[in-house]
């Protein structure tokens, strides 16, 4: 089985999400900048609070009110800075890369993976695949050394065809 295509943003952007959905350094970022905030605006109200004396109850509650508020919207601001980067990372990536430039054969026989671009060759044996997932846009084959090998589901021609792909992967993969 053959498929020839060429990657597109959308394609990086979102192996770049997979890719870091677990990372821990992202979840910690997404933890820190949630919890700094608050912080830092108690600690200026610590440090004020000879000049706030008789409006401390007023200050204490502006500072509660910020920090709901900023509970409930932070995780959707740091979704919004991390797709930009992401956004950011994956224009850089193709502006450096072969793979939009060039199309990408991907073929599959009973050896394994073979992925193509300009002549040069990656292979992946079946027993290197770890486990195959599917999302809206893309068919993500996880290596074992957590690589991960992404077609776009714009490849196939239509939805039996892709059937016939993922079949022919879960057939071989141990």
């Amino acid at each position: 089985m053959k498929l020839q295509f060429r990657y597109m943003d959308s394609d990086f952007l979102e192996l770049l999400k997979i890719t870091n959905i677990n990372n821990s350094k992202i979840k910690r970022g997404r933890i820190g900048l949630a919890v700094l905030f608050p912080a830092a605006f108690l600690l200026i109200m610590l440090l004020l609070i000879e000049y706030l004396e008789e409006y401390i109850l007023i200050s204490f509650i502006v500072w509660l009110v910020f920090t709901i508020v900023w509970t409930i919207f932070s995780k959707d601001i740091y979704n919004h800075i991390m797709e930009k980067s992401f956004k950011s990372a994956a224009k850089e990536i193709l502006s450096k890369g072969i793979d939009c430039l060039k199309d990408t054969i991907f073929s599959l026989d009973e050896e394994g993976i073979k992925k193509e671009i300009d002549g040069i060759v990656l292979t992946a044996s079946w027993e290197a695949v770890d486990k195959v997932f599917v999302t809206e846009t893309n068919i993500f084959i996880k290596l074992i050394n957590t690589n991960y090998i992404n077609i776009p589901k714009r490849v196939f021609e239509n939805n039996e065809e892709q059937e016939e792909f993922l079949r022919y992967i879960d057939k071989h993969i141990k």
